[in-house]
């Protein structure tokens, strides 16, 4: 009798722990960890300067979009692959850095004051094969200004 129960006890400790290490497969395959955001800076300075003057597509515009938001690039112009529009500039600036705003333009000028803002001039979308360019004051934190 005393040799059964040891027996159930062994039993449902296997269990167990069988249980709890499938609980733990399911989990990780299920929602695979999250990577943490870094404060670190990737360099793209290289990026500015081997797109400009070229045709990009919308993940090297972003690219470029992170190299003048994180003060690595000066000045750029090229054309793009496809037409962006105006939420999907803000959808892409809002995932570089969530503090810096995206504001339309009437004048394709750059204002006095710096805020760290991206300034938008002087349609609603940069269309496919438009040529742009973007600038940005050699400052930190400068505003960015994206012109057709």
């Amino acid at each position: 009798m005393k040799g059964m129960v040891l027996e159930y006890i062994f039993v449902i400790a296997v269990a167990v722990v069988v249980i709890l290490v499938g609980i733990g497969i399911v989990t990780n395959v299920i929602s695979p960890g999250v990577v943490p955001k870094t404060d670190q800076v990737v360099d793209v300075k290289y990026a500015c300067i081997q797109y400009n003057e070229t045709t990009v597509g919308f993940e090297s515009f972003k690219t470029l979009l992170y190299g003048f938001l994180t003060d690595q690039c000066k000045y750029f112009t090229g054309n793009l692959k496809e037409t962006v529009t105006v939420d999907d500039l803000k959808r892409a600036v809002k995932e570089i850095d969530k503090s810096v705003s995206v504001i339309i333009l009437p004048m394709c000028e750059m204002p006095t004051v710096e805020a760290h803002n991206l300034y938008f001039c002087c349609k609603e979308n940069l269309e496919k094969g438009e040529t742009f360019n973007i600038t940005r004051k050699e400052v930190r934190n400068s505003d960015v200004l994206i012109c057709q």
